[in-house]
């Protein structure tokens, strides 16, 4: 076994694909979880791989947020792959396109500067006009004005990739430590950690510890503040009997994510500073009404479930991958692009642990936040 050790708190998406790439890398990793793991915003999302239309450049938006999409997006089709053999698990992974359409006037105008914005990027992408859009997706409300398709965007099945990595990790020796609370982080030679486990309070002492718990990340005090709740309201339609997109559709006020066995999820909100997991049957009814909007054949579906998620949001909505104290490491900020952004997160974390800081990863220091934080 390696001498080489580290502790991951947050069992989501980024504590497992982190932890996975550290044993795979030969270091020993346990990851600890306030609740079961991997069940909450990861188990929430809808699992889109929207390099483009989530992070193409815009005013706001972190800069260079798309370099980091591509390069995920870039490392996905093998990523999964290894992944759904090591676990024996299918991944409902479709990397078949993403379609942005547009109704009036006001929305072509978005779509031509998301174009604009989009190509200046790098990614590609395709201007459609009424009847190609049609074509491209039957589905489509019939005074469709135009739409975007962006070929390399696609989906996943969140739940079953948490799943999955979960297993991979298990396999690959990593120790998933579920309703293990951690309390405090100490940084130093060792950093260490304080978990409540079963009602007991135990110190633990490692290498590095690598904080990945999502919104809650700031609550140990270590690093930038910025990060905090957005909670998200989603829901899954059933029994289309006609009508379903064959794509992941970026409808105006909403998306339609279409899973193999006949759901549709939809969603989803965007409300900063909440955390708490009711849903509410308005925001419900008002996505509802922009997805049948864009698919009218939704209309004839069932609401099969509602939830919700608390994404970890920051300002300029990219991630935290940086040193933050000595021995410990943040990963976490994500917001809309978890999912999307795993693997390449994770082999980031795994190279400053390593000791190498690439081009890519200093874009996402933490410095970024601290210095407004210190004004």
């Amino acid at each position: 076994m390696s001498d080489r050790s580290a502790l991951v708190v947050g069992g989501g998406l980024a504590g497992l694909s982190t932890a996975l790439e550290l044993a795979g890398r030969g270091w020993r990793a346990d990851v600890f979880d306030a609740g079961p793991i991997g069940r909450g915003a990861s188990w929430a999302a809808a699992g889109m791989l929207a390099a483009a239309k989530d992070c193409a450049p815009r005013v706001g938006r972190h800069p260079h947020l798309y370099e980091l999409a591509q390069e995920s997006r870039r490392l996905w089709p093998d990523w999964a792959a290894r992944v759904a053999r090591d676990s024996g698990q299918n991944l409902d992974l479709r990397l078949d396109g993403g379609l942005t359409p547009a109704f009036d006037a006001a929305g072509v105008a978005d779509l031509d500067a998301f174009v604009a914005a989009a190509r200046n990027a790098g990614a590609s992408v395709e201007r459609l006009d009424a009847a190609a859009a049609r074509k491209k997706e039957p589905a489509l409300a019939p005074d469709v004005a135009g739409a975007v398709f962006a070929p390399e965007e696609g989906h996943v099945d969140s739940r079953a990739l948490v799943d999955a990595l979960a297993a991979c990790c298990r396999a690959a020796g990593v120790s998933l430590h579920a309703d293990a609370d951690v309390r405090a982080v100490t940084p130093g030679s060792p950093a260490g950690i304080e978990v409540v486990v079963g009602g007991d309070l135990h110190r633990l002492d490692a290498d590095v510890v690598v904080l990945a718990a999502g919104w809650r990340t700031p609550a140990f005090g270590l690093g930038p503040k910025v990060i905090g709740p957005v909670k998200g309201q989603i829901f899954a339609i059933i029994d289309v009997p006609a009508g379903r997109p064959a794509h992941l559709i970026h409808a105006p006020l909403a998306y339609v994510v279409p899973r193999s066995n006949g759901r549709l999820l939809v969603g989803a909100t965007e409300e900063a500073g909440r955390s708490d997991a009711g849903v509410d049957p308005v925001a419900i009814a008002l996505l509802r009404a922009a997805a049948e909007r864009a698919l009218p054949g939704l209309a004839l579906g069932q609401v099969e479930s509602a939830w919700t998620g608390v994404r970890p949001g920051t300002p300029d909505g990219a991630p935290v991958l940086d040193w933050v104290a000595d021995g410990v490491l943040m990963a976490a900020g994500h917001h809309r692009n978890g999912v999307l952004l795993a693997p390449a997160s994770a082999g980031i974390v795994a190279d400053l642990v390593d000791g190498r800081r690439g081009a890519l990863a200093q874009h996402f220091s933490a410095s970024r936040f601290m210095a407004e934080e210190a004004r």
